[in-house]
């Protein structure tokens, strides 16, 4: 759980720098996808790596699930939960979401089923116009609120997730703790921040054709 999900986590983080670039134009956005299409090989091979990664780390936590609902079939008479937040109680459901999520964002970017029209618009050096692609998608306001919605529960996934793998690996202590929340919460944030104002930035105006 805790390999396979640095493994995400590191993807997320590379992907949003990736993505953030639109930010300086049309030109260095589309150079970026242009430079990560050059070699199909090497880009297939990842996305199938990745997918297994995420499909390990599902199952697991699916599995790790059950067995500690099987370790106490009975619930607690009283189930306050002092000790957990959203972000702890939220994970199963959260990481679903997630899933779904993953699904409607290859259809919507990366296959085109979501919104054909987004597709295959090419720039002035003869190059996929991701720019024109991420505008387009995000035009729709119901796009751009699936997007914050998916956005908050990895938020929350990543929060939680991070402190957890620290506790996994043996390395969340009390001399570590405080740093351990900090560090999560705060990447957490970052890719929840980064990723969130992409939509906005169309939805509001300051990214357009």
């Amino acid at each position: 759980m805790a390999l396979t999900g640095f493994s995400l986590f590191a993807f997320v983080f590379i992907h949003l720098l990736g993505n953030l670039q639109i930010y300086f134009g049309r030109d260095m956005i589309n150079s970026y996808a242009a430079l990560l299409k050059a070699n199909h090989m090497v880009l297939w091979s990842f996305r199938i790596g990745l997918t297994i990664i995420a499909l390990i780390h599902i199952l697991t936590g699916i599995t790790l699930w059950f067995e500690n609902r099987k370790a106490r079939p009975i619930k607690y008479e009283m189930n306050i939960l002092p000790y957990a937040d959203l972000a702890s109680r939220t994970m199963v459901f959260g990481g679903l979401t997630l899933f779904v999520f993953i699904i409607y964002h290859l259809m919507h970017f990366t296959v085109g089923l979501a919104d054909p029209q987004i597709i295959g618009h090419i720039d002035y050096k003869g190059r996929a116009d991701v720019y024109s692609m991420v505008v387009m998608g995000f035009k729709s306001l119901l796009s751009s609120i699936v997007y914050i919605f998916a956005l908050f529960f990895l938020f929350l996934h990543l929060k939680h997730g991070l402190e957890s793998m620290f506790q996994s690996v043996g390395l969340r202590n009390t001399r570590f703790l405080e740093a351990i929340k900090w560090f999560a919460k705060s990447f957490a944030m970052l890719i929840f921040i980064g990723m969130g104002s992409i939509p906005l930035a169309v939805m509001f105006g300051f990214l357009k054709y």
